[in-house]
């Protein structure tokens, strides 16, 4: 049997366990933005990094694309990154991009579900601190301010790849935030 999970602080921590994968709740506005990130490729077929493909139920978000699978491990041409992750998207959004062949408009897709942990412990990943140059403090994952978060970690991770935030779409639920934004 295992030990309870605990917080830094060492209070039990409360899982809801009906929020660990996708819900009837969470599939239909993320399937809306791999769909809507989809329509702003103009390529008949896209390629798709799908970094945490779980049971694959996003795919159909990606009409018309081929899919590669993780983190690849040598440099490979793609236009679109889905990291839908249990927590922090931004280490691997980061590794993936630095995988990238190429150049072009580039679609990412993205769950966060950090601010469950922030609210716990106030922590944050070393990729999204130095993406937006915020250091970790308790309260940060309040609504209205992990939006801007959020969108502060898009222009900071646009930034490292020499491109720019053409447009992004969002949508929060409960702790966690859904979002797929075009960079060029």
């Amino acid at each position: 049997m295992s030990e309870p999970l605990e917080s830094s602080s060492g209070t039990p921590l409360q899982i809801d366990h009906r929020l660990t994968d996708n819900t009837a709740q969470a599939i239909g506005p993320k399937l809306a933005l791999r769909r809507w990130a989809r329509n702003q490729l103009t390529h008949s077929m896209v390629a798709v990094v799908d970094v945490f493909p779980g049971e694959r139920v996003m795919r159909r978000g990606w009409p018309k694309a081929t899919f590669t699978e993780g983190i690849p491990v040598a440099p490979i041409s793609f236009d679109a990154i889905d990291a839908d992750p249990y927590g922090d998207p931004w280490v691997s959004l980061v590794e993936v991009t630095s995988m990238r062949q190429g150049s072009g408009p580039l679609a990412v897709v993205w769950t966060d579900g950090t601010g469950i942990d922030q609210r716990l412990t106030g922590g944050l990943s070393e990729a999204l601190q130095r993406l937006t140059g915020i250091e970790p403090a308790r309260g940060l994952a309040r609504r209205g301010v992990w939006e801007r978060i959020q969108r502060s970690a898009l222009d900071g991770f646009a930034g490292e790849l020499d491109m720019t935030v053409d447009v992004m779409r969002w949508s929060a639920y409960r702790n966690l935030f859904y979002a797929a934004a075009l960079l060029h």
